[in-house]
């Protein structure tokens, strides 16, 4: 708290570390937490009525390309009987 009984301002500069990734991979991950959280906000009514297995599966490809991530290998199938 400060002397005036007001809590301390959040620094938030320090949201993505400077001794942490490089620059390029700083900016990939808040754009990719962007892309994700602002969505409701960008296109309200797609993802209302859009096919939410469709929309969930492009989120998750578009998150991936902004992180420069390897897609996933999808889980085999448990065989019949097991």
């Amino acid at each position: 708290m400060l002397g005036n009984g007001l809590p301390q301002p959040v620094d938030r500069s320090q949201g993505v570390r400077p001794d942490g990734p490089d620059l390029g991979d700083q900016v990939r991950m808040v754009a990719a937490l962007g892309a994700v959280t602002g969505f409701d906000d960008w296109a309200p009514r797609l993802l209302a009525e859009g096919d939410r297995e469709a929309l969930r599966r492009e989120l998750v490809a578009a998150v991936h390309d902004i992180l420069r991530l390897h897609p996933r290998r999808p889980k085999p199938k448990a065989a019949a009987g097991r």
